[in-house]
């Protein structure tokens, strides 16, 4: 099972993306909305993680684009973007969004965010033997990661 992680940050797509994948996960990446398409026409991702801001193509348009098309509108999408006012969450809902996060964030909320969504669809989730294994958690400084047992 594949989660697809669109952000235009090299930091925030290598920290989600690796905890993603240290949980079990299959993960891609793209670093703009163009790229995201294109990736979930190619790759048919289970769930996909959505920056709003971002070049070429903003999550906003890239989420429309998603829920308009009926052979992709069925793919859970969680926004995780800087903007947090509430015009912008209401948007990403009306649009089709399953969840919304700002940034910063904790990245075992969007774990447990995206292993909530991936456990409502059948065969979608990461395998049973990571479950046990420990958090990666990243602190306030870039020195600042620790492995949870």
């Amino acid at each position: 099972m594949q989660i697809l992680v669109v952000d235009d940050d090299a930091l925030i797509t290598l920290m989600v993306s690796e905890s993603l994948k240290f949980h079990g996960f299959d993960v891609a990446v793209a670093e703009n909305g163009a790229l995201a398409l294109e990736a979930v026409r190619q790759r048919r991702p289970a769930l996909i993680v959505l920056d709003a801001e971002m070049p070429v193509l903003d999550g906003f348009s890239v989420l429309k684009t998603l829920k308009a098309d009926a052979a992709l509108n069925h793919v859970p999408v969680i926004m995780l973007t800087a903007r947090r006012n509430a015009r912008d969450v209401m948007l990403a809902r009306s649009l089709g969004a399953c969840d919304y996060i700002a940034k910063p964030f904790d990245i075992l909320n969007l774990l447990q965010r995206v292993k909530a969504w991936a456990g409502r669809r059948p065969g979608i989730g990461p395998s049973p033997a990571r479950e046990s294994e420990p958090s990666l958690v990243f602190g306030e400084g870039p020195d600042e990661a620790h492995w949870l047992e």
